[in-house]
């Protein structure tokens, strides 16, 4: 387990995105993985409504 990896989130649930906008920040001493980054944009959802509360 790498303890050095941190994420910053860029923007907030809710926040009006458009493309190209950042969303957030990986920072690590090491390359993701194909997978790691697959498994990343698995977890992102977007949508054209508003979200007021985690939909998690």
């Amino acid at each position: 387990m790498d303890y050095t990896v941190g994420l910053i989130n860029e923007r907030n649930i809710g926040d009006k995105i458009t493309k190209g906008d950042l969303l957030f920040t990986i920072s690590s001493n090491k390359s993701l993985t194909k997978e790691q980054i697959k498994r990343l944009q698995k977890s992102i959802v977007f949508t054209n409504k508003s979200v007021k509360e985690n939909i998690f």
